[in-house]
């Protein structure tokens, strides 16, 4: 259910919950869009100002999407910044190690965007730095058929 489609059937219109959340216009229709991107308090204004079931909010706001990205943010903030930091160095030398021997450049912000998402596999797949160590190791075997993929279909800077 579209949350447009519930203020309608509550007989409301988007200049009235606009005023309501005291945002203007152009931004609680953009908002209403995509309901996820209300800030939890304007949420529950919604809710009461129409009167809006735990059923139908379900629906409208995706709160269990919504939490789970939450989650998935307290989740990094609570990580190991150590075994983070760590893991970010050996992507960081894995990516860049085989750059060159691939003689291949890439923009900043793909270099930046492999290392991360690297690191966060990696983390997430419990390695340690000592699985990053040597020809055959255990991170270049997982990540290598991901970036000839990825190589093989990116357009390089020569």
């Amino acid at each position: 259910m579209l949350l447009s489609e519930l203020r309608e059937s509550k007989g409301f219109t988007q200049k009235q919950v606009a005023d309501r959340l005291e945002i203007n216009l152009v931004t609680y229709n953009r908002k209403e869009k995509d309901p996820t991107s209300f800030s939890v308090k304007q949420m529950q204004i919604i809710c009461d100002y129409l009167t809006i079931s735990l059923l139908d909010q379900l629906k409208v706001f995706e709160w269990e999407g919504y939490c789970s990205r939450n989650q998935a943010v307290v989740d990094r903030a609570e990580r190991d910044s150590e075994k983070w930091n760590a893991l970010l160095d050996k992507c960081s030398e894995m990516i860049q190690d085989f750059l060159i021997r691939e003689e291949k450049y890439m923009l900043l912000k793909d270099a930046f965007l492999a290392v991360y998402n690297s690191t966060e596999i990696a983390y997430n797949a419990d390695l340690k730095p000592e699985d990053f160590v040597g020809s055959q190791s255990k991170a270049l075997k997982m990540f290598l058929p991901f970036f000839v993929y990825k190589l093989g279909n990116y357009h390089f800077v020569q």
